[in-house]
């Protein structure tokens, strides 16, 4: 049996455009980051003129695509003043999530403008806070394999 490559989770990285163009950095304590492609489909359902009476197969025909990003992790000062900025902004951020790897192995970015469209910020009391970021896309996330 061969063993599966798999990615450490600490090597997936979310970046957030600064306030100086086309400069990303990390968000010091999201350790739990998830990107989610999906796919938006209409059905319709196709007879058999041949055979009327069985039963049909759904044709599915796409849409539109979307993707959302989801963080979590400890409510670090670092980020508390940015992700409130990024939350009342009324336009979209740009956002990278970066698999790690050359592309010949699946490693690249995926990168898009996303709005901040959750901000929750929780505790227990006597632990630490934690927060609980999700984004979604606002038009085309691209993909660009690494090198």
């Amino acid at each position: 049996m061969a063993a599966a490559n798999t990615y450490a989770g600490e090597t997936i990285t979310l970046l957030a455009e600064t306030n100086v163009a086309n400069t990303y950095a990390a968000l010091c304590a999201i350790d739990g980051k998830s990107l989610t492609l999906s796919k938006q489909t209409s059905s319709t359902v196709i007879p058999d003129c041949d055979n009327p009476a069985d039963a049909r197969w759904t044709r599915s025909r796409v849409q539109s695509f979307s993707a959302t990003i989801n963080g979590t992790g400890l409510a670090a000062r670092e980020n508390i003043t940015r992700l409130r900025e990024l939350f009342l902004r009324t336009t979209a951020n740009k956002w990278r999530v970066v698999i790690p790897g050359t592309g010949a192995n699946g490693g690249g970015t995926w990168e898009g403008w996303f709005h901040l469209n959750s901000l929750e910020i929780g505790t227990e009391y006597g632990d630490e806070a934690t927060v609980q970021i999700a984004l979604v896309s606002d038009g085309v996330v691209f993909w660009t394999a690494a090198a």
